[in-house]
């Protein structure tokens, strides 16, 4: 994966991420809220990180753009999902 491709697919997360943040509060029982999608965006990014890092020594072939391109890839659709239900 590029650079490019890795930081547009950076630039879709920051956006979904962005439209969750200006949703209504959801106040039936069980909702997730925004302080826990904020905590949660957080951790997942540390997760991300730490993941690239054991990557980039476990798996040397493989860059630190495609690792980061897969792991954002699929916490797109992850907080779509949150967005859209």
């Amino acid at each position: 994966m590029s650079k490019e491709q890795a930081a547009a697919l950076d630039k879709e997360l920051n956006a979904i991420y962005g439209k969750l943040m200006k949703k209504p509060a959801q106040t039936h029982a069980g909702a997730v809220g925004k302080d826990g999608i904020r905590a949660t965006q957080r951790l997942w990014l540390a997760y991300r990180d730490a993941w690239m890092n054991f990557g980039a020594v476990r798996y040397p072939s493989v860059t630190s753009e495609t690792w980061a391109g897969r792991l954002t890839s699929r916490r797109n659709v992850q907080l779509q999902d949150l967005l859209e239900n």
